[in-house]
């Protein structure tokens, strides 16, 4: 039996990595400046990158968490157990992720007049399975990420839990796999392909990405002294971070490019990414709560992260558009631009909140309901409306 965390008793710690992570996907896309000085427009892009990998890191860290706890007590022993997690998992994700793909194809239509070519794809995230994502509904890279990994990881771990009876070993065995069969992939993809919004938005060349905070949960549940000793041992993950990060925005910067030309930067820099965050993350996710007006704002921001980070690239389209037919020009330092920017925020802050009250949380609330209950409550609510329109008729 799953046991329901009402809001008022979640983590901090992972609260406000997770809130922390989506203020860096806003500033990457919402801060201005970059173009009177250049240096503000690397690191932004920068600050994206990095806010993308927390999420990573993080989601790979709870969810790695609950497929151990299954597997350890007999709940991700068969077919059905992995088919239980791919439910709760789909109504967590893919509500949301519909209703944004609809709106983005709905502006796009208003937009150019047609559909982009392979919007098909998106419906079930083959978009960029190995090769560079499209540059329609940008957003959608990272999600994809996820739901291959979701998809495919449960029945690794189901697979060799089979082969191997050791439940530690085989979940050893699954994290090997996830992390080095991707590193391997990024080792033959072209040198000339673009860092940022190609090799970086590959879907299955990514996938170790979220492994490595599976790694964190396994290490967390099964060698105590090992997490205990992350914990200490944090500053290391905040240096290797700060000097990731700077070494990324100056080569940028003094050389115009990312050096993906490189092995070294094509195939591992996002490894030591991955590495700096982990060792950095234990320390902040065992942070406690503090009190104050600012906790719960932290809160409030990680419970409404997922549509944040939806919402916010549907409102930078729709007000793109709009400043457009108004002839407003959004290039250079215009005033126009940081009315955008500001708009995004003051729009996609209460949107999200609402969108996560009437329509995400609802779906999340049928995670536990076996299908069966769920068609009926779905058949009852059309009844509804269907006598509701009859009678108005």
């Amino acid at each position: 039996m799953k046991i329901k965390v009402s809001e008022n008793q979640r983590a901090f710690g992972p609260d406000l990595i997770r809130a922390t992570a989506i203020i860096l996907v806003l500033l990457s896309h919402t801060f201005p400046g970059g173009v009177m000085f250049p240096i503000i427009g690397v690191a932004r892009d920068y600050l994206g990158v990095w806010g993308v990998e927390i999420f990573f890191l993080l989601s790979g860290y709870l969810i790695g968490g609950i497929l151990i706890t299954d597997l350890h007590e007999g709940r991700l022993n068969s077919v059905g157990g992995v088919l239980s997690f791919w439910k709760r998992r789909w109504f967590r994700t893919l509500p949301n992720y519909y209703l944004f793909l609809c709106l983005i194809l709905l502006l796009a239509r208003l937009d150019w007049g047609y559909f982009p070519l392979g919007w098909k794809k998106y419906c079930w995230f083959g978009q960029a399975l190995f090769s560079p994502h499209p540059e329609f509904f940008m957003a959608a890279w990272s999600l994809a990420i996820e739901e291959w990994f979701y998809l495919l990881f449960p029945i690794l771990l189901l697979v060799l839990s089979k082969l191997i009876l050791k439940r530690e070993r085989a979940i050893l065995a699954a994290i090997a796999v996830f992390l080095v069969v991707p590193t391997i992939a990024r080792g033959f993809l072209s040198p000339d392909m673009y860092w940022i919004r190609g090799i970086r938005m590959m879907t299955l060349p990514r996938l170790d990405a979220i492994t490595y905070g599976v790694f964190l949960a396994f290490l967390k549940n099964h060698h105590a002294a090992i997490w205990k000793l992350l914990i200490k041992i944090w500053p290391i993950g905040a240096i290797a971070a700060a000097g990731l990060f700077g070494h990324a925005c100056l080569h940028t910067f003094f050389s115009g490019h990312f050096p993906s030309a490189s092995v070294v930067y094509r195939v591992f820099y996002f490894c030591f990414i991955s590495i700096s965050l982990a060792l950095l993350f234990p320390k902040v996710a065992s942070l406690t709560s503090p009190t104050g007006w600012w906790a719960t704002v932290i809160r409030k921001l990680s419970l409404w992260s997922y549509s944040i980070y939806l919402s916010h690239v549907f409102f930078l389209g729709l007000i793109r558009e709009s400043f457009s037919l108004m002839g407003w020009s959004l290039h250079g330092g215009s005033l126009a631009l940081v009315a955008r920017d500001v708009l995004v925020w003051l729009t996609t802050i209460p949107f999200s909140a609402m969108i996560y009250k009437f329509y995400e949380k609802p779906w999340m609330d049928l995670r536990d309901q076996p299908l069966k209950t769920i068609f009926l409550r779905f058949r009852r609510g059309i009844e509804r409306w269907h006598r509701r329109a009859f009678v108005r008729n």
